[in-house]
């Protein structure tokens, strides 16, 4: 199954790509990440880069991925940012530096297909 990942900043330095480096580290994630195009909108000549696109296997991959972004929010500097992940069927959990602590649980309610 695949879910998008964005990243919603106040500044927009990067944080995308820092999120793709620190989940690619994990063996789990590696080679299953893939930047995602938006679709461009009427008056541009092209689109930029707003998501990533992570091919989750079964097992234990919410566990991992709850993991990784709990140690990502643990050493921000800047609490600000805020994570998507969404899936083919609109399922959708912003993940911050308030409820990060929760995320576990918050994938598992949402993601039930995962199970």
């Amino acid at each position: 199954m695949n879910v998008s990942i964005s990243v919603v900043s106040q500044q927009d330095d990067g944080d995308l790509a820092d999120v793709s480096a620190w989940l690619e580290r994990e063996d789990e994630f590696r080679g299953r990440l893939k930047y995602q195009q938006a679709e461009a909108r009427d008056g541009e000549l092209g689109s930029l880069t707003d998501a990533l696109s992570l091919a989750l296997g079964s097992g234990g991959a919410l566990t991992v991925l709850a993991a990784s972004l709990k140690t990502y929010f643990a050493q921000l500097r800047r609490p600000t940012i805020r994570i998507s992940i969404e899936d083919k069927h609109g399922r959708r959990v912003d993940i911050d530096a308030e409820n990060v602590k929760h995320i576990e649980e918050i994938l598992a309610a949402t993601f039930t297909f995962m199970r």
